[in-house]
Formats: structure tokens, C-alpha cells, sequence
């Protein structure tokens, strides 16, 4: 039947994903708001608003976000329900990708499928792509630089190569100009390209300079008209108040609000001001010399303290992956009403981790790679700037490679299962 029927399974499973994503999305928004928006959305509000008045990125929100999630957030017309409806169409779309991923991996149709509706129905996919957020756009984005640079290496011709790699790295930029957290990936896909398809350098170099230059043209913007020559300065921001604080807390056992005042003394004092004054929130769009203070309080916390700094990375991978119920307030720790999510968060996780395991002791090395490479990336990258303040959203963008590793890990667990039940 799945033979028989592929496209219309997968078109199934495309309409089942954005009936999901619009029927919560839509439902959160007119209950509750705070469930799709975690505060981020007023600081995309405003820049889309400056936009629509002045036609131009010269607002210092512009430091903070890229510009591709204000743009949409603009065309919708400040409509809160149509970002969403949007986020919900471009976040469905992540199921048919996913497919066309696996199968340009070499999974046959059923597993293709089977990882499609994985992410059709992800709890925290749907509610992150249908959500008053960058996430769909970075994460389609990011899924869709992949599929094109599989096409890419599989090209019969040079020609094509190239033009599958120019829209690899188009992707690539409309998931950065979205969510700068791809911003390094592009570089480490280049070098593992160059060693394993040297064949392919002119297509591999193309990629490489259309990313780059596009993400040139953003950090020239900002240098020029905001006075920083940065992409974006949030992972700096982010480092200070969601990585050195839970490590000067453990370290010292101060509150989290004494260890924020701790820092915001010590980076006003950096910048020879009075630290009674200091006011973090006017640090997100940050100038040099303030981003600069900012990083080296951060580090030099973290090496008055590296035992705390190690002993944050744990409880990040759980909060990265929403693997432990909310611990605050402790009733919540006990509210069963989590517990399904946590399930179906560690079974994919684990599914995940086998599949990994068995690919590399069968060395299929492409699957492998393109698996562990983006989901090492975004776990690694995520846990050096951040250990709290996630709920999950952080860790979707690598849903459609867990899922494909989780099915790559059901097929090796499942017939072993059967086996031993039979015994």
C-alpha cells in the first residue's frame, strides 16, 4: 500500500500536519496568548512596525533580529492570527522535506514516511511552528539547505551541482536572516564536504560564498547604520543571562536575581559607569564595547568557576530536549499532565540515539554525517550559549534528523523486540 500510494500518504500527512498546527496555534492564541508567544514577539512587533512606517531595517531591534521573521510579521499586517496561520503553513511544510531528506538519504518509502509523520505530529513542533516566533522559517530553512546540498552531491552533472548548491545556500540564509543559530553550520558543512566529495569543490564553493556574502551583507547593514559590525548581538546577550548566571549561581549559591545583579554591576563597572545604574535590558542591542563587556564577564565567570560551568551542561541537555517536567513551582513537578510530552520526548531521543549508534557500526557514513553533524551542531552550539530559560523550542530545528535517526533506530530495535517476545 505504501508502495502503491506514497503521494498521497505524504499529502496526507502535509494536511494532517497544518491542521495540527492551525487548530492549536489559532486555538492557543484566542486562550491563552502566553502559549505561543514567550516574550520575544513584542521586540518583532515593533521592528515590523518601524518597517511598515519608515521602509527600512535603521531600528535597533534590527541589532538584536534578523530581518526575515519581521518581514513576515509586516506582510501579515500586525496580525497576530495570519503570523500564525503562516507559521503553520511554512511549519507544515517541514513534513514533506523531511521525506524528501530521508529518501535522498536512501531510506526506503515506509521509513520516509514514518519520519515525515513524526514530524507531522511532534508536540513541540506544532507548537513552535505554529507559534508568534522565527521558527518555522529558520527551521524549513535549515532543513531545506540540507535536502539541497544531498541533491547537490547527487547531481549528474556539475552544472546542476552548482545550481543545487546556490539554493542550498539561499535556504541556509533564509534560516539565518530568521534565527542567527545556523550562523556557524555552513562552515563545518563546507570542511566535511571538502574532505569526503573533493569532486564537487566548485558546487561546494559556491554554497560557501553565497552563504557567506549574504551573511556579509547583514553584518555590513548593521556595522554602517547600527554602529556594530555583527550579525546579531543576542548570543552574547544570551551568554551573559541564561549561561554565566546559572553558573555563578551554582558556584556561589546566590538567587537568580543576585547573580543577574552581580553581572550587571560587573559589566556596567567594565564600562566605567556607575553599577547602580546598569540596566541589562538596554545591553541586547549592544554596542561593541558593550558586547565586548559582556563577553568577558561571561568567561571570566566561567573560569573562576569550570566545575560549575560542566556541571550546567546536564541540566541543559534536559531542558534543550524537554526531557524534565518544569521544576518551578514545585507542584509542577508532579502534575501529570506532562508526562506524556516527557515519553514521547525521551522514546524519540533514545530512538534517535540508536539509530546514530547503528548507522556508525555499519558505517553508512552520508546518513550518518548529515545526521549527527546538524543535530551535534545545534546541541552543542545551543548548550555553550544557554543552560536555562529553554522549554524545547530550542531544540526543534533538529527534529526531522532525530526523527530520521529514530526510525533508523526503530527498524534495528523492532525485530529484536518481536524476537525476544516470541521467546
Amino acid at each position: 500500500m505504501v508502495k502503491d500510494r506514497p503521494g498521497t500518504l505524504l499529502l496526507a500527512l502535509t494536511l494532517l500536519a497544518l491542521v495540527l498546527r492551525l487548530a492549536w496555534g489559532l486555538g492557543a492564541l484566542a486562550d491563552d496568548r502566553s502559549l505561543v508567544n514567550e516574550g520575544d514577539y513584542t521586540s518583532y512587533h515593533q521592528a515590523a512596525r518601524h518597517f511598515l512606517k519608515r521602509g527600512n531595517f535603521n531600528n535597533s531591534h534590527f541589532l538584536v533580529r534578523p530581518p526575515a521573521f519581521t518581514l513576515l510579521v509586516a506582510l501579515a499586517g500586525l496580525n497576530a492570527a495570519l503570523v500564525i496561520a503562516f507559521n503553520a503553513l511554512i511549519g507544515a511544510l517541514l513534513t514533506p522535506l523531511t521525506w524528501l531528506l530521508t529518501r535522498r538519504l536512501g531510506l526506503a518509502q515506509g521509513g520516509a514516511l514514518l519520519a515525515a509523520l513524526l514530524v507531522a505530529i511532534d508536540p513541540l513542533s506544532i507548537r513552535y511552528t505554529a507559534f508568534l516566533g522565527p521558527g518555522s522559517l529558520a527551521f524549513a530553512g535549515a532543513l531545506a539547505m540540507m535536502v539541497g546540498l544531498l541533491a547537490m552531491l547527487q547531481a549528474r552533472t556539475q552544472g546542476r551541482a552548482i545550481l543545487w548548491a546556490a539554493l542550498a545556500a539561499l535556504m541556509m540564509l533564509l534560516s539565518v536572516y530568521a534565527r542567527p543559530s545556523i550562523y556557524a553550520l555552513p562552515l563545518i558543512l563546507v570542511l566535511w564536504l571538502l574532505w569526503t566529495r573533493r569532486a564537487r569543490w566548485p558546487a561546494i564553493m559556491t554554497f560557501a560564498l553565497i552563504s557567506l556574502a549574504g551573511m556579509q551583507v547583514w553584518v555590513n547593514h548593521n556595522a554602517t547604520v547600527l554602529g556594530n559590525a555583527t550579525f546579531s548581538t543576542v548570543g552574547t546577550w544570551t551568554l551573559t543571562y541564561y549561561r554565566a548566571v546559572p553558573v555563578l549561581r551554582l558556584a556561589s549559591g546566590m538567587s537568580v536575581e543576585e547573580s543577574e545583579a552581580h553581572i550587571d554591576a560587573a559589566v556596567q563597572t567594565r564600562l566605567g559607569g556607575d553599577p547602580a545604574s546598569a540596566n541589562r535590558q538596554d545591553w541586547l542591542a549592544a554596542a561593541p564595547e558593550v558586547e565586548q563587556a559582556l563577553q568577558d564577564v561571561s568567561l571570566q565567570i566561567f573560569r573562576d568557576h569550570p566545575v560549575a560551568w560542566l556541571a550546567t551542561f546536564p541540566t541543559g541537555f534536559l531542558r534543550l530536549y524537554n526531557l524534565v517536567p518544569p521544576l518551578w513551582p514545585r507542584s509542577e513537578l508532579f502534575n501529570p499532565v506532562h508526562y506524556p510530552l516527557l515519553l514521547w520526548n525521551w522514546m524519540l531521543l533514545l530512538l534517535a540515539i540508536i539509530g546514530l549508534w547503528r548507522l556508525l557500526r555499519e558505517r553508512r557514513w552520508l546518513l550518518f554525517w548529515c545526521l549527527f553533524l546538524v543535530i551535534g551542531y545545534f546541541s552543542a552550539g545551543t548548550l555553550l550559549v544557554k543552560s536555562a530559560g529553554m522549554s524545547g523550542r530550542e531544540s526543534r530545528v533538529v527534529l526531522p534528523f532525530l526523527a530520521i535517526a529514530a526510525v533508523c533506530g526503530a527498524q534495528w530495535l523492532l525485530p529484536r523486540l518481536r524476537k525476544f517476545l516470541r521467546r
